[in-house]
């Protein structure tokens, strides 16, 4: 089993984890945050590589390789009110849109593959 040190004493609940690629997995916080974990790395100091803020608890995400550019992957991030595209390459958002809908208890998004 994987176990990832936290550095903070709350508790965060995680709805929903992706493997971006074969070391790295995407964990979704209840707090908003999506932390990049490598699983490879022994040091547990070193194992959170990088995170994204998207405001409100994450309730579903999914990753994409584009099926016009195959090289490009898209996180989708359904939280709160809104929906958020991360494009991987760069970890730069790439557009967020407020729904008319809030995602509290379930609910998800998804990107069409050709984008």
């Amino acid at each position: 089993p994987l176990e990832f040190v936290q550095s903070t004493s709350k508790t965060i609940s995680i709805p929903k984890c992706n493997w971006l690629d074969n070391r790295t997995v995407l964990a979704a916080g209840s707090d908003g945050t999506i932390r990049f974990w490598n699983v490879d790395e022994p040091d547990p100091s070193r194992q959170l590589t990088r995170t994204l803020r998207v405001g409100d608890g994450v309730r579903d995400m999914e990753l994409l390789a584009l099926s016009s550019d195959p090289t490009r992957t898209i996180l989708t991030v359904a939280a709160g009110d809104r929906v958020t595209f991360f494009d991987m390459t760069t970890g730069e958002e790439m557009r967020s849109y407020k729904m008319p809908i809030h995602f509290r208890e379930e609910g998800g998004a998804s990107l069409h593959p050709s984008g």
